[in-house]
């Protein structure tokens, strides 16, 4: 009987009619001056029963609509996220030295799925999915090892000057694949690539993505992206000669181009695990994780890695 009407109040749906009065009965002054008092209570009574069930329904649809919206909002804030794992995407190319884009790739899909729809998917972190590189074992066990239900898997392969990338989706509890892409071309497209991924993922999964997603900063030259891609795949060998290549790598990508903000506060990691593992001199990497975090917030200061880098300095070496 009652409807919300967004912005404006409630409306009563029920259908009313106007009943007209019967016919008045002969004249007769007698009759209805014994009848009329009478006549006036009973309708009076009617009306006061009419308004008491009005306002009843009124009140019970009332409680019923706040009621369905505050489960409404419960179940949202409760709902369980999809969680999702990337995979190692496989170098098939026969050159080893192509290793640092497939495992580009690999993390950049990673931190892209997971600012798609915070609240909503829950993204294995690259460290974690990094083990199961060119590992052998069946999708079913690997995502019950992550405790995910969705794998996406993939792999780089080069034909003549042609990149050929192939990416899945894959549900675990069945191993069916809910989706499929191909990508043919060279590597300065990648990010179109990663994110036809991305909202392909997503859309696969019924996830709702909003509409007005911040800008992503695209290098201008692919050489800055190259070097940026060969930083991650250094650091993430966690050694000192790695630290030492990611480093120079970092930097070549700032210097290609100096508003890679990425860049910088990977930059800033570097610096920071060098001094935490005392690969150098502490002081020093303090004083250029800093500059460099700084310099990434000045031209991205909405970028959670460079806020990430700070804290890291707050913490380790200021211990704040």
């Amino acid at each position: 009987y009652i409807e919300t009407v967004r912005g404006r109040g409630y409306r009563f749906l029920a259908t009313v009619e106007v009943i007209s009065e019967p016919e008045s009965p002969p004249a007769n002054p007698e009759y209805e001056q014994k009848t009329a008092p009478q006549t006036r209570l009973e309708k009076g009574r009617r009306q006061r029963r009419s308004s008491r069930f009005l306002a009843a329904v009124a009140l019970v649809g009332l409680v019923l609509g706040v009621g369905a919206i505050f489960f409404a909002r419960w179940r949202a804030a409760h709902a369980r996220p999809v969680s999702i794992a990337v995979l190692p995407f496989a170098n098939r190319t026969g050159d080893a030295s192509r290793d640092y884009i497939s495992n580009g790739i690999t993390e950049e899909l990673i931190a892209r799925l997971g600012h798609l729809a915070p609240g909503q998917l829950r993204v294995i972190a690259p460290a974690s999915a990094r083990t199961y590189q060119n590992s052998d074992k069946p999708l079913q066990q690997i995502g019950r090892e992550l405790k995910v239900q969705y794998l996406v898997e993939g792999s780089l392969e080069q034909q003549g000057a042609t990149i050929r990338v192939a990416a899945q989706l894959v549900r675990v509890e069945d191993q069916s694949r809910l989706w499929a892409n191909v990508y043919k071309g060279d590597l300065s497209n990648q990010f179109d690539f990663e994110a036809n991924v991305a909202e392909s993922v997503a859309h696969a999964l019924s996830l709702h993505v909003p509409a007005l997603a911040p800008t992503e900063y695209r290098p201008g030259k692919y050489a800055a992206h190259d070097a940026y891609l060969k930083g991650l795949y250094f650091s993430a060998q966690r050694t000192e000669i790695g630290f030492q290549q990611a480093i120079e790598s970092f930097s070549n990508a700032v210097a290609i181009d100096p508003n890679y903000a990425a860049a910088y506060a990977h930059l800033a990691d570097a610096y920071n695990l060098m001094g935490q593992y005392n690969w150098m001199n502490p002081g020093n990497a303090r004083s250029l994780a800093w500059a460099a975090a700084q310099q990434a917030l000045s031209l991205d200061p909405s970028l959670a890695e460079a806020h990430a880098a700070l804290g890291f300095s707050y913490w380790f070496y200021q211990w704040d």
